[in-house]
């Protein structure tokens, strides 16, 4: 019996089609005429792109005005926490590179490194 096909959600959907617009729109050079239609769009949308985004820009500057001092508050917030988070961190990191450097010298000693090991961790010897 066959598996039952996935249903197509539509950010697949969109997924897919710029998959295969993009793979075959070098074959579409081979049609006859394809350069004089592309001219042709070229000299329609060419000037539009050119102007860019300037239309754009100052009501996005203005939302980002708006914005910033609450992203600003947010930061002063937590950034401390993550500053002490990473301290914690790169102490603990410390503190196993030394633990493991110390008793890792021991390591196919036999007995005299099993010792030290249980010393270290309070296994009840010593």
């Amino acid at each position: 019996m066959l598996p039952k096909a996935r249903t197509i959600t539509r950010s697949t959907g969109v997924v897919v089609g710029l998959a295969g617009t993009a793979s075959a729109a070098p074959l579409l050079f081979f049609i006859p005429g394809a350069e004089e239609r592309l001219a042709a769009q070229a000299a329609k949308w060419g000037p539009r792109w050119n102007r860019g985004f300037a239309h754009i820009a100052p009501r996005m500057e203005r939302g980002a005005a708006r914005v910033e001092p609450g992203v600003k508050r947010g930061v002063k917030v937590v950034e401390p926490p993550l500053k002490k988070a990473a301290l914690w961190s790169r102490l603990m990191v410390r503190a196993v590179q030394d633990y493991r450097s110390q008793y890792s010298e021991g390591v196919g000693e036999g007995e005299e490194a099993m010792m030290r090991w249980y010393v270290c961790t309070g296994c009840g010897v010593g």
